[in-house]
Formats: structure tokens, sequence, C-alpha cells
């Protein structure tokens, strides 16, 4: 194993997932299925404005539960069930998406670490300081970076 204090995302990522999978904002549900789909590396389809600055992200957890609601499946708690009613009725991913959280090149990888987690999100798209997406950071990158794979 290695030692995390100093490893940065720089240090791991793009050497799983080589290129992020974005929709543009005005794109609709199917379009967004369609992107996970296509590469089935992808844990999230990162949403960009007209600009390509990295506004949001929908994850394959979130499209999982509306597919299991829409074939009939058990209906979650009242607050999940919301955000699934909201996600299929709506015609804006920007009403359904998870709100902006990306990481830099040189953030610290333990910190990022803790942050997934905390989040509950298996990738994190990588900006430069205009917000637009440069890479992909995943958590099977991170777990090859620690464990020296």
């Amino acid at each position: 194993m290695r030692n995390l204090e100093n490893l940065k995302v720089k240090d791991v990522y793009k050497t799983i997932s080589k290129k992020p999978t974005t929709v543009r904002i005005d794109a609709n549900l199917d379009e967004v299925v369609k992107a996970i789909i296509d590469d089935p590396v992808t844990r999230s389809v990162y949403v960009v404005d007209e600009n390509m600055r990295f506004v949001g992200f929908i994850t394959v957890l979130q499209l999982l539960r509306l597919t299991e609601i829409k074939a009939g499946g058990d209906i979650p708690g009242r607050d999940e069930t919301m955000k699934i009613l909201r996600m299929e009725t709506s015609l804006r991913i920007d009403e359904v998406m998870h709100h902006p959280i990306f990481v830099y090149e040189n953030d610290l990888l333990l910190k990022i670490l803790k942050n997934m987690v905390d989040e509950k999100v298996q990738e994190l798209p990588v900006v430069n300081s205009e917000r637009k997406i440069i890479g992909d950071l995943n958590c099977l990158e991170i777990l090859k970076g620690f464990w020296k794979l």
C-alpha cells in the first residue's frame, strides 16, 4: 500500500477512465441513459452548460432507482420517491442533477477520498480553473493508486 498523504489527483486519474461522459444541460433523460450505456466504465454523467463548464451530474444509481420504480419495484421512502418523480416528470435534467462537486488535478487524494465517501459518489470530474472538465477521477483509480496495482 502507498501512503495517501502526498498522492494527488493527477497521480491517479486517467489510468482507468480515459474520457469523462458528458451531456449538455438541455439533454433529455433518454440521452443521459444512452451516454451511460455507451460508456460502461462510467458511474456518472457530467452535465455541462453551453460554454462546456461543469454544472452538475447524474449517477447510475439515480437511473437504476428510476428504472426499478418504472418496472414496478418497491417504492423507496418519501424523500427518495419525490426525487425520482421529479426525475421522471422533468423536462430538464438540471432539475434532477446533483449539485456540482468537482476536484482539481493538484488536490490531495486523501481529502478527495473522504469527500467521495461522505457524498456517496464513485467518481468526480477533474476540472480546470474555468470549471471545464479535463478528466474524471474514478473510485477504481483511487484503489489502484493506493494499492499500487
